[in-house]
């Protein structure tokens, strides 16, 4: 019997595989730093073209059946959260044409425990948050892939939603 893990593991790189040209023209580079755990150099880029590096990080331990987990973070030491004021904490103003919202603290488990969000239907704590998604806007197994995800978060990484980094706290 193959692992849940590996299964995983390997649906997700074969989605990668087809998004890898994509990621290559946005300079975006991708990195396994664990079993089911993808780093992801990002670039947010302003309506100047001014780039300003990110790292998402993306856990695919139920992937496909539910989307990756996504989280920013910190390069170093790699996974920790960035703060609210970090230059690693993004700024987004308007609306995407799909549901998005990034919370640095959102109240999970009933309200017991603040931790980062990254609201939208292609991320996994989306889920186990309260949200009702329209049919719609549900991950389908099988329709939908990291791909999404990755096209999604790029989509608000670039102006004019993107506006740069929430502050200058290299935290």
């Amino acid at each position: 019997m193959i692992p849940a893990h590996a299964l995983a593991r390997t649906a997700a790189e074969a989605h990668l595989q087809v998004l890898a040209p994509r990621l290559s023209e946005w300079g975006w580079r991708t990195t396994w730093v664990g079993d089911v755990q993808l780093r992801v150099d990002a670039l947010g880029v302003r309506s100047d073209g001014q780039a300003d590096p990110y790292v998402v990080d993306l856990e695919f331990s139920t992937y496909d059946v539910e989307p990756p987990r996504v989280q920013f973070v910190l390069p170093e030491p790699y996974g920790q959260q960035p703060t609210s004021t970090s230059t690693w904490w993004p700024q987004f103003t308007g609306a995407p044409p799909f549901e998005f919202a990034l919370h640095h603290g959102y109240p999970f488990e009933n309200g017991t425990r603040l931790a980062q969000l990254v609201c939208f239907s292609h991320s996994r704590d989306y889920y186990y948050t309260g949200h009702s998604p329209q049919p719609n806007q549900r991950w389908q197994q099988g329709r939908h892939t990291v791909a999404a995800t990755l096209t999604r978060l790029r989509h608000v990484l670039t102006a004019p939603y993107y506006q740069g980094p929430s502050g200058a706290d290299p935290l």
